[in-house]
């Protein structure tokens, strides 16, 4: 699991606005198509690899996320809301409006030449400031059907900033390629790695043989 993380992430460091960058809408569409799944699961190792091996650009720090909620909904009759919000670090921009709302620092979602972003994310130019351009982010409201029969399986999200994604593709896993029910998988302890920097953390309870 956190092999394939890994390759995820590294992805992610690829990725940008698809109206600025064509290469990065293009690795989008491919990210999605079983074949490229399937070409990252024979690279996988039951060890870990030098960096260069997954692809991406490697960086590092890595800090916690305050600023995101994430509602997940599914009625009776089968419609589905997954919402993701967010102000992004604490406090957004530190700029409240004469109505209450603080506003976000979305901007910080962006690459700067030379510097980390405020999640630890490796500067990527594909991600890099243009007018009108929309930053990278990590949030990933996910609405999963059936592909025949269009019928909802799962509906998820998560907050937690760069860990968003591991938090939201680890459930999704143990449910339908292990078999697992929502709350074994849910309650199961966490691993995480985003390739930059490339550290693991994990849960206490985390079985000897997985860590």
């Amino acid at each position: 699991m956190i092999e394939f993380q890994k390759f995820a992430y590294a992805q992610r460091t690829l990725l940008g606005d698809g109206d600025y960058v064509p290469a990065a809408l293009e690795l989008a569409k491919n990210m999605t198509k079983k074949s490229w799944i399937s070409s990252k699961f024979e690279k996988l190792k039951s060890t870990a690899q030098p960096s260069t091996y997954y692809g991406g650009i490697a960086w590092r720090a890595h800090p916690e996320d305050h600023g995101t909620s994430h509602v997940s909904a599914l009625d009776e009759y089968g419609n589905a809301v997954s919402a993701t919000t967010t102000i992004n670090r604490w406090f957004g921009a530190s700029v409240q409006s004469s109505l209450g709302v603080i506003w976000n620092d979305e901007m910080d979602d962006f690459s700067t030449p030379g510097m980390e972003n405020g999640f630890g994310f490796a500067p990527s130019e594909t991600n890099y400031i243009v007018p009108g351009k929309r930053p990278m982010s990590s949030m990933s409201p996910l609405i999963i059907y059936h592909e025949e029969t269009g019928k909802i399986k799962m509906v998820m999200g998560a907050s937690g900033g760069s860990k968003i994604i591991s938090a939201v593709s680890r459930p999704i896993v143990r449910v339908l390629c292990f078999n697992e029910t929502i709350k074994e998988a849910v309650d199961a302890p966490s691993l995480h790695n985003q390739f930059t920097p490339d550290i693991t953390q994990f849960e206490g309870g985390v079985p000897l043989h997985e860590k």
